[in-house]
């Protein structure tokens, strides 16, 4: 490794493979009791910008994101955002010609 800190990997053993669908909207209980992988992820980005930042020397900090992408998990309160009534589906609901199966 070529980092002066060893990179941050997020415990995602609980999310990993928790429902057949492609999205799941997570309750603030459930958020608190297992976070979100890019919740922990930002968590400890926050908590090495403030360590980083009181020594007064420059820093470089890289934070990968996982989402979005499958399956998709996320806190429920961001579908108060998108009233399913304000929710409209598209005029042509069929995929492109010739997409890959895998991006149904």
């Amino acid at each position: 490794m070529s980092w002066t800190e060893q990179y941050f990997r997020p415990d995602e053993s609980y999310w990993h493979n928790r429902s057949d669908k492609s999205w799941i909207s997570v309750d603030e209980v459930e958020a608190q009791k297992h976070p979100l992988p890019d919740t922990q992820s930002a968590t400890v980005a926050v908590e090495q910008l403030k360590k980083f930042s009181a020594s007064g020397s420059p820093f470089f900090l890289a934070v990968g994101f996982h989402k979005p992408h499958l399956p998709f998990h996320f806190p429920s309160r961001f579908l108060d955002l998108y009233p399913i009534e304000s929710v409209k589906l598209p005029d042509n609901p069929f995929a492109p010609v010739n997409m890959p199966e895998v991006e149904y």
